[in-house]
């Protein structure tokens, strides 16, 4: 390493010593995840003959010493921490009539160790617990053990390949690596994809339930946070299983664990009841949407439990079926997030229960358009308030990576179990608003809390006085937010304005009287705007508006229409922009100086 790597290598031991020595109970956890651990995890663990990690240690380590035949037992335990673990395996092995062995225990900090040869004291291991200072970064073993374990310690590890190497060649003919440790993001941070799943039941919990007990917040969005800034927490957790992978045999494998840590760990398990009955169920809910998305490859596992040979292996022990290859996530997921297709919306909303399909067909290019606009237009916005969501049809282009998305809309499609359950699978925050016009559900949100506003074929609906919606939304969105619309265009070649007929037989525009009571819509729609209109209606609003873009969509369904008319239509639309079927406008809020002084009235 160089000097400046060294200094800073330096600074994180020192923090990571820091942190640790005080620490006399490391792995205290909530009594809401031992409701879990003995409901979920220790079955599969009894599948192979163990409950508990101290059991697969103990058990294993007896294996290790029965296959490599050396004599007197020696195994060697890397970053140890107060030896506590090792302590209780060395009580096992005794109770199960094991007696010549010595567990060495390697740690760097010399006052958990010091515990550690007074936790062996008093529960009578001495003899076989060795507490031994060293740098697992850089150790490098002076003799050959049966078995070499690590307990939640790989994790804290940087010369990962260093060490694995000296595993390695540590290890006795027949020898075994056991570890039980965490898999997932470095530094403990979610990926995307399960940060979202968290959030899908994260707006589900109370308020109270959301502080963070660990760092004494608020967290009104859970936040997946990098811990290895500290010491070194996490520090190359996803590295962990390829690397493993690389240079040894997996005899057996049982991962687990994604979004339940959220729910049962240390920062927030404390404020649920075990209990209590619906406490339980909750956590039974988000296990089993853990276990689904796990073994259908959503997301990967951030926990394993596992024993490794350098040479294959006399059996391969693969719980649920899950291969160590299946459970490391592949960085090509981050790569070009594209938008997705009407194919795979339909198979996302067909899972979730359902959604309205010909809604979402007929309308899927203008939904596309209009989220590349967006997208091309001001960067990356991480929060957005989608106003009347309807089916969740337009936010479904933006729920990806971590932005946060909180849409409103009525009981008439939020109150529905498909909606909500498409919701939970986003990570969407669901605002429940009878009266829309009102926006009284938006004072749930803060002050300058969004950044970006979708008004998505909404505005058509809204002309019953929404002046107090338009005080909320101004209120919410912050400096330098942008507002979105689309909406039908009254101009459009297809449009009610065209049609002579209508005129001469004293028929008004907008949709007809027969589409109203005959066909299934979205609320009224009484309005049609043009360009110039839909631009004054912001100037109306609020003299902070700016109009940032305004563009004509040509993005529309011609599939109702007879071929030669269908190109006709598009090569018209083409040419003339003002005749296109939609309206997209972009507004900006620069700054908050005289907002929305109108008083609504009729």
């Amino acid at each position: 390493m160089s000097s400046a790597t060294d200094l800073e290598y330096e600074a994180r031991l020192a923090r990571e010593q820091s942190i640790f020595a005080d620490q006399i109970e490391v792995h205290e956890l909530p009594q809401i995840f031992h409701y879990w651990s003995n409901r979920y995890l220790r079955p599969w663990m009894e599948e192979y003959g163990f409950s508990n990690p101290d059991q697969f240690f103990a058990c294993y380590l007896q294996k290790a010493a029965e296959r490599t035949g050396s004599g007197p037992a020696r195994f060697v335990s890397v970053g140890c921490g107060n030896c506590d673990t090792e302590v209780r395996v060395a009580g096992l092995m005794r109770q199960a009539g094991m007696r010549d062995f010595v567990i060495e225990c390697l740690d760097i900090n010399e006052a958990m160790l010091e515990r550690g040869r007074q936790l062996a004291i008093e529960a009578g291991v001495a003899n076989e617990i060795l507490p031994i200072r060293a740098d697992f970064n850089q150790w490098q073993p002076a003799r050959h053990y049966a078995a070499v374990m690590a307990n939640q310690s790989l994790h804290h590890v940087v010369e990962l390949e260093s060490l694995f190497d000296a595993v390695k060649g540590a290890l006795l003919p027949n020898g075994l690596f056991l570890l039980s440790d965490m898999i997932g993001r470095n530094g403990h941070q979610c990926w995307p994809e399960a940060l979202r799943g968290i959030w899908g039941y994260w707006h589900q919990l109370p308020a109270g339930h959301r502080y963070n007990l660990q760092l004494k917040r608020q967290e009104d969005w859970y936040e997946s946070w990098d811990c290895s800034h500290e010491g070194f927490e996490g520090i190359r957790a996803q590295d962990i299983l390829p690397l493993l992978i690389e240079r040894f045999e997996f005899e057996l494998f049982l991962p687990f664990g994604a979004i339940i840590d959220a729910f049962v760990g240390r920062a927030f398990g404390h404020h649920l009841d075990a209990a209590s009955d619906d406490d339980r169920a909750w956590v039974d809910r988000i296990h089993l949407r853990d276990e689904e998305a796990i073994q259908s490859g959503e997301w990967t596992p951030t926990h394993l439990v596992a024993a490794l040979t350098v040479g294959e292996p006399p059996q391969r022990l693969w719980s649920r079926g899950l291969s160590p290859q299946t459970c490391i996530r592949r960085p090509e997921r981050d790569e070009g997030i594209g938008l997705p297709s009407l194919a795979q919306l339909k198979d996302f909303f067909s899972r979730c229960g359902g959604t309205d399909e010909g809604y979402l067909e007929a309308h899927y290019a203008r939904l596309r358009a209009t989220s590349e606009l967006v997208g091309g237009g001001g960067g990356h916005a991480r929060r957005i308030l989608d106003v009347g969501g309807h089916w969740l049809h337009q936010a479904a282009f933006h729920a990806h990576a971590d932005t946060q998305i909180t849409s409103i809309d009525g009981p008439g499609t939020f109150g529905l179990p498909e909606v909500r359950e498409a919701a939970c699978r986003m990570g969407i925050r669901l605002l429940l608003e009878p009266e829309l016009e009102q926006g009284q559900a938006l004072q749930q949100l803060a002050d300058d809390s969004i950044d970006l506003i979708l008004f998505t074929e909404i505005i058509e609906h809204l002309t019953f006085n929404p002046v107090e919606l338009w005080k909320e939304l101004y209120r919410v969105l912050a400096p330098g937010g942008r507002i979105v619309i689309t909406t039908p265009n009254y101009y459009a070649l297809e449009g009610s304005a065209w049609h002579i007929g209508r005129f001469l037989r004293w028929r008004g525009a907008g949709i007809t009287i027969e589409e109203i009571l005959g066909k299934r819509t979205f609320g009224h729609h009484w309005k049609e705007y043009s360009m110039a209109e839909l631009a004054g209606y912001f100037r109306y609003l609020s003299s902070d508006f700016r109009i940032r873009r305004a563009r004509w969509l040509a993005a529309v369904d011609h599939g109702r229409l007879l071929p030669r008319k269908a190109r006709l239509a598009r090569t018209v639309q083409r040419w003339i922009p003002w005749v296109r079927p939609g309206l997209f406008l972009e507004i900006e809020l620069p700054e908050k100086r005289s907002g929305i002084v109108l008083e609504p009235g009729w």
